[in-house]
């Protein structure tokens, strides 16, 4: 019963979600298009940076809530200085390029592409790439 019903379920997810990852791996990956399994990978990377951004998101207003958030190491201040520093500049960059219009990917060299994410995204990508400049 039990069995049949977690068959059903997963049937129901896979027709949903072409690149989702089967359960028990992918029984065949040298004879799976390149293209699906990059896909695959990618959608993998991109919900797990969601996830730890949410963890790290929660704990940090968890942390501003109790008061506790000056018992961050200077380090993490900055970092965190940073981050609303340039998600607010990106946040309103994307209202400005809405306003101008430019949505189309060949009128508009980077419009287009700053709107495809939202902007805490990109400033935690940023400010990543930037860490991982200065420290190289």
């Amino acid at each position: 019963m039990i069995n049949t019903l977690f068959d059903e379920i997963a049937k129901k997810i896979q027709n949903m979600d072409n690149f989702i990852i089967p359960v028990h791996g992918i029984p065949n990956p040298d004879k799976e298009n390149p293209l699906n399994l990059f896909k695959r990978q990618l959608k993998i990377e991109e919900l797990s940076f969601e996830l730890a951004h949410k963890k790290y998101q929660n704990s940090l207003n968890d942390l501003i809530k109790i008061g506790r958030a000056d018992q961050l190491a200077t380090s993490h201040r900055y970092i965190i200085g940073w981050m609303r520093t340039m998600e607010r500049a990106i946040t309103e960059q994307q209202k400005i390029f809405v306003k101008r219009g430019n949505l189309d990917a060949h009128k508009s060299q980077v419009g287009y592409y700053l709107l495809q994410m939202p902007s805490d995204k990109i400033a935690a990508l940023s400010v990543m790439h930037l860490i991982k400049l200065l420290f190289d």
